[in-house]
């Protein structure tokens, strides 16, 4: 993806993402992706699939939900971040509630 071809990027997520100790990670890496590809909508399916069990994805998805203005969602998702440290930084980065 970085190397400008997102679709052969994809394809390669796509294989490692069949090997079950490498499917996590690549669908994870798969969601910036698609977002760039115009899929927006199966990027966010990712990252809330993710985020059931990875507080990673959680902190993508936040990000997402704050970029699109749900900040209220994107604050609830913050604070079920299980590492103190990724929660913190990502609340701080949410901010407060924009008015």
């Amino acid at each position: 993806g970085a190397l400008q071809r997102p679709t052969e990027a994809l394809a390669a997520l796509d294989t490692a993402a069949a090997h079950p100790l490498f499917e996590a990670r690549a669908r994870l890496a798969q969601a910036p992706l698609l977002w760039r590809l115009g899929q927006k909508a199966q990027a966010e399916r990712v990252l809330t699939e993710l985020a059931s069990r990875d507080d990673e994805a959680r902190a993508h998805l936040a990000s997402l939900l704050s970029a699109r203005g749900e900040h209220t969602r994107a604050v609830t998702v913050a604070n079920a971040i299980g590492d103190a440290w990724i929660r913190r930084e990502v609340l701080a980065a949410l901010g407060p509630k924009p008015r």
